[in-house]
């Protein structure tokens, strides 16, 4: 059996507009420059600490931001919307008996609620969030509950950090490109496959 554990923000989900929105909101209160079009392009080049650098964030600021962030994501979880093309290839892994399941900092509520709105969430199995690095140990945990063989196992993101992570623990990666890093930053971490678009997804694990 086949297993894909997706990622919510900038996989699943299209999270950049709100997020700039949300971002420069909190940004605004603490100082930290604004984050406009040509900016964000530079900081997706880059992974995470390389952006909180980049911004002058320090790492002690990171777990305000995050509740902040979430708090005020609640707030406007109905403007959240699954990208073009991945109702259908939710429909299509959960058709050919793939076990799905999302992996997210984001908050679990936030998406059961966004799923629900798509009628898919007797298809997907939300995770408990994980912390900002810490997917790796909740994908271990996962693939040993399963007694899944780490080549069964999937991992498909939109960052680094989600490459990193699907590395450390020993299974597949799929880096998408219409999420929140650049192209070529994801290339650069060799990913297992890196996609365009959704259906190519379902072309690598069918």
């Amino acid at each position: 059996m086949k297993y894909v554990i997706f990622d919510f923000d900038g996989t699943l989900a299209d999270m950049k507009s709100l997020f700039l929105e949300i971002g420069n909101e909190i940004g605004s209160k603490k100082g930290w420059p604004k984050v406009d079009e040509k900016f964000y392009e530079k900081l997706r080049k880059g992974n995470i600490k390389d952006g909180l650098k980049t911004l002058g964030v320090s790492y002690r600021d990171v777990p305000y931001a995050l509740v902040q962030a979430k708090r005020m994501l609640a707030l406007r979880t109905n403007e959240i919307e699954l990208f073009h093309g991945i109702p259908e290839l939710i429909a299509q892994l959960h058709a050919e008996g793939i076990e799905i399941c999302v992996l997210s900092t984001n908050s679990r509520k936030i998406i059961l609620s966004v799923l629900g709105r798509y009628n898919l969430l007797d298809k997907i199995n939300v995770l408990p969030s994980s912390g900002l690095f810490g997917k790796a140990p909740v994908i271990k945990r996962f693939t040993r509950s399963k007694r899944a063989s780490k080549s069964d196992v999937w991992y498909v993101g939109d960052e680094l950090r989600d490459i990193e992570a699907a590395k450390k623990a020993g299974v597949n990666s799929i880096a998408v490109t219409w999420g929140l890093q650049h192209p070529s930053t994801l290339k650069s971490a060799k990913p297992t496959y890196v996609v365009d678009k959704p259906q190519q997804i379902a072309d690598h694990l069918l």
